[in-house]
């Protein structure tokens, strides 16, 4: 239909509305509503065995991400086309006129003359002379005296240093200055729309501060003012360097305004080098061949007719800190570890019970050091069983401590291990252990070492311990109560009890005096009976009754009642196991009967004191020590006595 008949066509529809009056609006016609359907998007049925398939979401935010790239692009364009229409093309310093300065060795408070022509009657209002130092270029005021068009005179200043001089364009430096804060605040926008954009970090593009450059050098305005300048003294690229044993070391420099070059080394360690005014810029020093953890330092000294100053380098000889972490033992007193025939962690331990884990790390860095790496720090993770998060690391009690090579380790010297104190009420069910070992500087290197041990142990919980103290008195003397109170909690390492709970009969500072001679047999028999048809007037609980006196060296115990004297642990131990229905094992001179004991009643394991954190007595040389239930010194509860003990707790 051609436009000229929609145009009638409007009018003979605008008439007849003229005509007759408004026309009514028709209905919008109803469309069905289409069904939905359950067999695919658009009422597509799905293909058998496969699912219908579905649009993915549109991100809510994607429009908005879309707008941002075209600001941020925007905003780059506009700001490299700014940069290059900005960017002043005039120089900053020059040195312009310069023909020749002063010729040899300028020192401190001497002039400088600098010879030319055009530098002006006066000094010009918009330039500056500039001196080099140690940070780049200065001004320097000269008086109008010295200046004309011809010659420059100045005083050298202290900060001066050899280099190349020449002149300041204030006002270009001006515009120069003005152009990057115009690149500051663009690059500020630019980093606020970056932000707005959800980019937390964006590489800056502010540039650098306003420094004064030097001039340009032309053969003609270098200059030899002050002390001379080390620029560059390194050992092998760095002040500061590491290298092993067998690394060549090479050192190199590059000094300026020097009559004399010396390089030396300072002190006994390393390559011996003692040269003067060497040729060229490096020097090859050889390996350093240290067999331990060795620093070694040279310096270089430059001189002239003002003075002289030296520099530094140091190289840190160390190999890696290779460090493997090989076992752990969890010890309450007595463990299994390391021993042919038993399995690691075997013995049982005790629910609440303070317990001391042992872990073992050990090094092999090819002898380097004596394979010891000192320093080394311990961590312990736990996690209960059933729990899905670690508890915090805890350290161990003994760090740092001293990582040996394997046949250098001795168990029996708390010191070789990492001692990790699990407190009593963190001992619960099973524990899972991973541990971590870092070296924080090995000679300048550090490293850390973890593992995620898969293996768990498991305690066991047993019954506490309730302890009803008499004091005796015999031949004038009597323990006090707090004596009385540290022996009987001074036996928990040494015996598979998780809690002790100790009480005296009332009157807490009742004494009974005994008339019995605690010196003989028949005496301590005597005293024995007294205490029995003591605990006989109280109640039966299940209490283990201890009489202690002072002033001899005896004991006897048996039925959950028990005579000892303060002072020996061991002892109270001992009499305690026959307490518990233990009898002698057949070592030291002890009486029969005697228990059964597969090692010879020997403490074939290695015994450690919680309380101490210490092992507390030497076994030996393999041999052991001998066990807590026979006599002689020194003894231990051996693994066998504490599992009977252990059997009868639970």
């Amino acid at each position: 239909m051609s436009a000229k008949k929609r145009t009638t066509k409007k009018a003979k529809n605008t008439k007849r509305k003229t005509a007759k009056g408004p026309a009514r609006k028709s209905r919008p016609t109803k469309k069905p509503a289409r069904r939905p359907t359950r067999t695919g998007p658009r009422g597509r049925k799905p293909r058998p065995g496969r699912p219908p398939r579905r649009r993915p979401p549109r991100h809510p935010r994607r429009a908005d991400r879309r707008l941002c790239l075209r600001r941020i692009l925007g905003l780059a364009n506009r700001f490299a086309q700014w940069a290059r229409d900005h960017k002043p093309a005039e120089p900053v310093t020059h040195a312009d006129g310069i023909t020749s300065v002063s010729s040899g060795q300028i020192c401190t408070g001497q002039t400088i003359v600098i010879s030319g022509n055009g530098f002006g009657a006066t000094p010009p209002a918009h330039i500056s002379l500039l001196l080099p130092s140690e940070d780049g270029c200065r001004e320097v005021d000269v008086p109008s005296s010295t200046w004309s068009d011809t010659e420059i005179r100045v005083v050298a200043p202290d900060w001066a240093r050899a280099g190349c001089i020449g002149f300041l364009d204030k006002d270009a430096q001006e515009r120069h200055n003005s152009y990057r804060r115009g690149l500051r605040a663009r690059s500020d926008a630019m980093a606020k729309t970056l932000s707005n954009c959800g980019v937390r970090r964006s590489v800056s593009m502010r540039p650098r501060r306003d420094r004064t450059p030097c001039p340009p050098c032309t053969g003609s305005n270098y200059l030899r003012v002050g002390v001379p300048v080390i620029r560059r003294f390194l050992l092998n690229h760095r002040a500061v360097a590491l290298a092993l044993p067998t690394e060549n070391l090479t050192l190199t420099w590059e000094v300026d305004n020097a009559d004399t070059i010396r390089i030396r080394r300072v002190g006994a360690a390393g390559p011996a080098v003692d040269v003067t005014n060497p040729a060229g810029t490096s020097l090859n020093l050889g390996s350093s061949g240290a067999t331990g953890l060795a620093e070694h330092r040279y310096r270089l000294a430059a001189t002239n007719a003002c003075g002289s100053v030296e520099a530094d380098v140091v190289v840190k000889v160390a190999v890696e800190p290779r460090i493997r972490i090989t076992g752990f033992e969890v010890t309450q007193g007595i463990q299994h570890f390391g021993r042919t025939g038993k399995t690691d962690n075997s013995v049982d331990c005790a629910v609440g019970k303070s317990t001391v884990l042992r872990l073992y790390a050990e090094t092999d860095i090819a002898g380097f050091n004596n394979d010891q790496i000192p320093g080394a720090v311990g961590e312990l993770h736990m996690m209960p069983a059933g729990r899905g998060y670690w508890d915090p690391y805890i350290p161990a009690s003994n760090n740092p401590v001293v990582v040996r090579a394997p046949g250098n380790i001795d168990r029996a010297d708390e010191s070789h291990t990492f001692n990790f104190m699990i407190p009593a009420s963190r001992v619960t069910g099973e524990l899972r252990f991973a541990f971590r070992v870092s070296v924080p500087d090995f000679g300048g290197r550090s490293g850390a070492f973890g593992r995620d041990v898969g293996d768990s142990k498991s305690f066991i919980n047993i019954k506490t311990l309730d302890v009803v103290c008499v004091r005796y008195t015999w031949n004038g003397s009597t323990p006090s109560l707090a004596d009385v109170r540290g022996e009987v909690l001074s036996i928990r390492p040494l015996m598979p009890v998780s809690d002790v709970r100790f009480w005296i009969p009332q009157p807490e500072d009742e004494v009974v005096t005994t008339p019995h001679n605690l010196g003989t047999d028949d005496g301590l028999f005597d005293a024995f009976d007294d205490l029995e048809d003591l605990a006989d007037e109280y109640e039966d609980n299940g209490e283990y009754w201890v009489a202690m006196s002072a002033g001899f060296n005896r004991g006897v115990g048996w039925d959950r009642r028990q005579i000892c004297y303060v002072g020996n642990r061991i002892k109270t131990s001992h009499e305690l196991g026959h307490a518990h229905k233990l009898n002698h094992v057949d070592i030291g001179g002890a009486a029969d009967p005697y228990d059964d004991h597969d090692d010879g009643a020997k403490v074939l394991d290695i015994p450690f004191d919680s309380s101490a954190m210490d092992v507390p007595a030497d076994p030996n040389a393999g041999t052991g020590i001998n066990d807590l239930m026979g006599y002689g010194n020194p003894r231990w509860s051996s693994s066998i006595t504490w599992g009977r003990i252990f059997a009868k707790r639970q």
